[in-house]
């Protein structure tokens, strides 16, 4: 263990121990808060627009997610490919806000997916489904 005080002394004052420990629990609560496994999808409907001529490709959808956790969950991570964006998240037709941020990941050829954590407008419960 290393210690959070001035050149690792084992005897640190008690502001620097307590900023160590206020660090650590902060990234400890955010960690657990977040389930990239807690959702499900049961169904999809794509809608894929190609353009060849500009090299782009285009994608407006509706998935269905079924809350597989034990509890609760008012937060959901959706991921695409990072060759991909996020333009807009909807629930219920409704704008939502969410981050999008890089994650890494050897799931796709680019080393990397495009994240988007969504806050939902109601937590869904567990074993319930939301579109």
């Amino acid at each position: 263990m290393k210690w959070c005080g001035k050149g690792g002394s084992p005897h640190p004052r008690n502001h620097e121990t307590s900023l160590c420990f206020v660090r650590l629990t902060c990234a400890s609560l955010s960690a657990a808060a977040l389930d990239r496994e807690a959702f499900t999808i049961t169904k999809y409907d794509l809608e894929i627009q190609l353009e060849p001529q500009q090299q782009r490709l285009g994608a407006r959808g509706k998935v269905t997610l079924r809350n597989d956790s034990t509890h609760p969950q008012k937060i959901v991570v959706l991921q695409i490919s990072a060759s991909l964006n996020w333009r807009s998240i909807r629930v219920d037709g409704k704008a939502v806000q969410y981050v999008s941020q890089p994650y890494q990941s050897d799931i796709d050829h680019t080393g990397a997916l495009a994240e988007a954590i969504v806050t939902l407008p109601a937590e869904i419960s567990q074993r319930l489904r939301g579109t």
